[in-house]
């Protein structure tokens, strides 16, 4: 079965093994909160498609012999990966994972098992970052929600209350589930448009214990309502849009607005600096680790997206509840 991965500036075309199917589906629809997955008959080890993934089934044949590294480092257990790294070979065969990465410039190799579930999210969610840099996009520290199909994209300090003010947010039923952590930013004709990221939300306990649908859905659940150090906790974004019943929109949208969140960091005037801090670096982030570094984000854009913000083209608000 063969796809193009599409996502704001980014094409990938994607072979599965057919043996793959099943063990691919789960990434697939947790990715799809945000990319389009194309079917396409087409023979893409035929054609000229720049950018190749092929996912193929796992055997115990790797031979990856070098040291152990870490590929991503997370607070969720779930998220932090490790792997034997042939450096030689490029080839990551990750611990305990039944999952082995290939790297020949650009054209990679996968070969999963039932346990790749979270190294497919964590591969795809990566490239794609990549790629987006590669293409002159930026990436932000950042939620955002469509509210009346007007799109809002929340910002602010560690801490600030950002989580905080989606889920706030979507207690109305008017508004849409766009993005949890991370906003990509395209510029097209001058104006910039803004693109959801597909991720699993990372919820402090002080906002579960402060909204009553997530309130009611850990009750329910049996899960815990705090812990020791308050930590915040990962949440499957499908569980609780079940429960929930709001709606998750992956369109993008013209950026117009920009929340600031306000809820612990009691700000008292409007600081655009404040936003332009949460603009992401590709190579300070873990997938640089694995996927390898590319070139600096591009000054055009976010020249574009300073003077938006200096001339209020794009409008800022600070958020309270």
């Amino acid at each position: 079965m063969n796809y193009i991965l599409q996502y704001a500036n980014v094409s990938i075309g994607v072979i599965i093994e057919e043996s793959c199917k099943k063990n691919f589906e789960y990434a697939k629809r947790f990715l799809e909160t945000a990319f389009l997955f194309e079917e396409k008959n087409e023979d893409f080890n035929d054609s000229k498609k720049k950018i190749l993934v092929n996912v193929s089934q796992y055997k115990d044949e790797s031979n990856c012999y070098g040291k152990i590294v870490e590929v991503k480092n997370s607070k969720a257990k779930e998220f932090d990966l490790k792997a034997v790294y042939d450096e030689k070979k490029s080839i990551y065969d990750f611990i305990n994972l039944k999952t082995v990465v290939k790297i020949n410039e650009d054209k990679y190799e996968l070969y999963i098992s039932d346990l790749s579930k979270i190294v497919l999210i964590e591969f795809f969610r990566g490239l794609v970052y990549k790629l987006i840099v590669e293409n002159g996009g930026i990436v932000l520290h950042a939620a955002s929600f469509i509210s009346s199909k007007n799109g809002k994209v929340i910002v602010g300090k560690k801490g600030a209350g950002k989580t905080t003010l989606l889920f706030h947010n979507l207690l109305d039923s008017n508004v849409e589930y766009n993005s949890g952590d991370k906003v990509v930013l395209i510029k097209k004709n001058d104006k910039l448009y803004a693109y959801g990221f597909p991720d699993y939300p990372y919820i402090g306990y002080g906002t579960i214990k402060n909204n009553i649908k997530l309130k009611q859905y850990f009750i329910e659940q049996k899960l815990p309502l705090n812990n020791k150090n308050d930590e915040k906790v990962l949440i499957d974004i499908f569980s609780i849009q079940k429960y929930w019943n709001f709606k998750i929109n992956k369109n993008p949208f013209e950026l117009k607005e920009i929340i600031i969140a306000n809820i612990s960091e009691h700000i008292d005037t409007i600081d655009y600096s404040i936003v332009l801090e949460n603009i992401e670096r590709y190579n300070k982030s873990s997938y640089s680790n694995w996927l390898g570094k590319t070139k600096e984000e591009s000054l055009d854009i976010i020249k574009i997206f300073e003077e938006n913000l200096k001339n209020k083209s794009i409008n800022l608000l600070l958020g309270v509840i």
